[in-house]
């Protein structure tokens, strides 16, 4: 499963650019270990997160000491929340500073598709949100060529697959765009002069809803800690996020 990028904006303490991070070698969430091997796991989480997106070939040993280290533990109470990305093996995934069509961002969905626009940053949001319970988005901000700043959204939800423990199954449903929260009187009528004549379904805030068919993938769980999850797509994609703190 693939997601589009990483750092929202409309959270000014978050950086768009590839942070600095220091993982701690143990965590309350995290299922009992040696210290030993905990020092191991933070090690090689230092090392994926250095490296940021690179081929799995060139990973594997870390992830093997993640995931051996993991087994696979899902802790429900720590599933749910806001993350940024710090690492993939996906590199077909757009990252913050990348400049992208409206119609590879969106699936061909965005008007007018053909308008470039630069990729600021992301969020993953995953559990309750906006009364669903099970929600599962990916949130990418971009900015055009004239400053107006916006949100492309994957939207879905998540169940824990019946068979397989450590595996979440996720089914996308729609596509959302819209305006950063927060926008002024003046940058939304920017935005509606931007954006709404191309996509003549936009309500009175700015936003534009598409339905899609469900697009199904999966995440199993490697390791997972109440900061730090880590978990391979159905494709095969190795993905490392940390939970972003209020």
């Amino acid at each position: 499963m693939r997601c589009a990028a990483i750092v929202r904006a409309d959270f000014p303490h978050l950086k768009p650019s590839r942070p600095s991070i220091k993982f701690s070698q143990r965590s309350s969430r995290v299922v009992a270990r040696s210290s030993v091997r905990d020092a191991d796991v933070a090690a090689a989480m230092e090392s994926f997160a250095a490296k940021y997106r690179v081929p799995v070939e060139e990973i594997q040993q870390e992830v093997d000491v993640i995931e051996s280290a993991g087994k696979g533990v899902y802790l429900e109470d720590s599933w749910g929340g806001s993350f940024a990305q710090k690492a993939t093996t996906d590199l077909r995934q757009f990252e913050p500073g990348s400049t992208v069509t409206l119609a590879r961002l969106s699936f061909n969905t965005w008007q007018p598709n053909e308008m470039k626009v630069k990729l600021t940053g992301g969020l993953q949001i995953k559990g309750d949100w906006d009364g669903v319970p099970n929600m599962y988005r990916v949130d990418t901000t971009f900015v055009t060529p004239d400053g107006i700043e916006g949100v492309s959204a994957t939207v879905g939800e998540f169940s824990r697959n019946e068979k397989i423990d450590n595996r979440i199954d996720i089914a996308f449903t729609r596509l959302e765009l819209r305006p950063p929260a927060g926008i002024t009187e003046e940058g939304l009528a920017k935005w509606k002069e931007t954006f709404q004549e191309a996509n003549p379904t936009m309500d009175e805030g700015g936003s534009v809803v598409v339905e899609i068919p469900p697009a199904k993938g999966h995440l199993d769980i490697l390791y997972m800690d109440n900061d730090i999850h880590i978990t391979r797509g159905n494709l095969g994609t190795v993905a490392m996020v940390e939970r972003i703190k209020s």
